[in-house]
C-alpha cells in the first residue's frame, strides 16, 4: 500500500514504530531525535531508514526513494532479523 513510509515522533519525544511499515517492505523516513530507538541505528546502517532534520532533507530523500524500488531490500534485512522470540525463550528456558 505504500512505496515509503514517514514516521512520526522523532521530531519531539520519541519515534513511533519503524518495524510495521518495514514488515511490509517499505523503507522509512523519520525525524533526528531517536537515539533510544536502536533499530532506527540498525534501519539507518543497513540503508533502509532514513534520519532527517527539515522538509528539505525530507523532499530530496522522499525522492531519490520514490525513484527506487526497495522492498526486496528492506524485506531482506527485516527476514534477517527474525528468531528474536526464539532466541530470548532458549535463554529463558
Amino acid at each position: 500500500y505504500a512505496d515509503v513510509a514517514y514516521i512520526g515522533g522523532a521530531f519531539a519525544k520519541g519515534l513511533h514504530n519503524i518495524l510495521e511499515p518495514a514488515s511490509f517492505g517499505v523503507p522509512v523516513i523519520f525525524g533526528n531525535k531517536y537515539s533510544k530507538f536502536p533499530e532506527a541505528y540498525q534501519f539507518i546502517d543497513a540503508k533502509i531508514g532514513f534520519s532527517i532534520n527539515d522538509s528539505n532533507e525530507f523532499s530530496k530523500v522522499y525522492s531519490k526513494l520514490l525513484s527506487k524500488n526497495m522492498t526486496n531490500k528492506v524485506s531482506q534485512f527485516m527476514n534477517s532479523q527474525k528468531g528474536a522470540s526464539e532466541k530470548i525463550m532458549s535463554e529463558i528456558f
